[in-house]
């Protein structure tokens, strides 16, 4: 994590994914996909390599690409448990459409379209009886950002397990853990 409160993920002959993460502490948005709520969970700066890999294998098999992504070897914990609802989330599909939009807009901007600039870069205008083709060299896309994170959860340590995560203040309801499943408090 760097003083700006955002995660790097990649290699330095690849693609950088810069995610934002809470400013008050190492903090990332999940979404649970069965109830539509988010929750942050605590993680080390070690960590997020790993937490973000799926989210950018996912982005990158969408254009039809096979990429390595650092930490992969790494596995963050196969499941966690949305603190709302109960239900059980594979840690690979918690992330929010936002944190996918933004791999996918930057998998396209830095991988993708330099694909496309070195295939037909060196056509220029080129011309036969039967095709005409003209390629226009441009300029890149705005680099996409991410973030920054909101302050607008609470944090809740979760004795079961001595981890924590960051709940919606609005919430009435049972909170159960999501790392470890117990039922826990009454928020």
């Amino acid at each position: 994590m760097d003083a700006n409160g955002e995660a790097e993920s990649g290699g330095e002959d690849g693609v950088r994914l810069v995610a934002s993460i809470s400013t008050d502490g190492s903090f990332m948005r999940r979404a649970c996909p069965a109830c539509g709520l988010h929750f942050k969970t605590e993680a080390s700066p070690e960590q997020f390599s790993s937490i973000l890999q799926p989210i950018v294998a996912r982005a990158t098999r969408d254009y039809g690409l096979s990429t390595s992504v650092d930490g992969e070897d790494e596995h963050e914990a196969a499941d966690l448990r949305c603190p709302y609802c109960g239900e059980v989330i594979p840690a690979a599909e918690a992330h929010t459409a936002e944190t996918y939009a933004y791999a996918r807009h930057l998998i396209y901007r830095e991988i993708v379209m330099p694909m496309i600039r070195n295939a037909f870069g060196g056509l220029g205008n080129t011309r036969s009886s039967f095709v005409s083709f003209t390629y226009h060299k441009g300029t890149l896309p705005p680099r996409p950002i991410h973030g920054p994170e909101p302050p607008d959860m609470l944090e809740a340590n979760f004795l079961c397990c001595g981890k924590k995560a960051k709940l919606l203040p609005q919430w009435l309801g049972t909170v159960t853990c999501p790392f470890c499943g117990s039922p826990t408090v009454t928020w």
